[in-house]
């Protein structure tokens, strides 16, 4: 947590924990739904970095749902306004 505060950054240690934690107002789920996109994406981020050896990198299943759905809704034309956004 020191080296968060020495470079200015929130605390996402914990705020990552509370959203997992906590219920949202309904109790239905943790404020961060643990089985939509966003944890999935968190979740390969955070293991990309936490990994020693290139072996141990895999792509979370959910995770490379969700972008193969996204290109399935898209048309050959975004597919290509895409690649020339990134």
């Amino acid at each position: 947590m020191k080296k968060l505060q020495d470079l200015d950054k929130s605390n996402t240690v914990y705020n990552l924990s509370k959203v997992i934690l906590e219920s949202r107002p309904d109790g239905s789920d943790s404020l961060m739904p643990l089985r939509w996109m966003p944890f999935g994406m968190i979740q390969f981020i955070v293991d990309f970095f936490a990994s020693t050896n290139v072996m141990q990198v895999t792509i979370v299943r959910f995770f490379l749902n969700v972008n193969e759905m996204k290109f399935q809704e898209c048309s050959v034309d975004d597919i290509k306004t895409l690649s020339n956004v990134y």
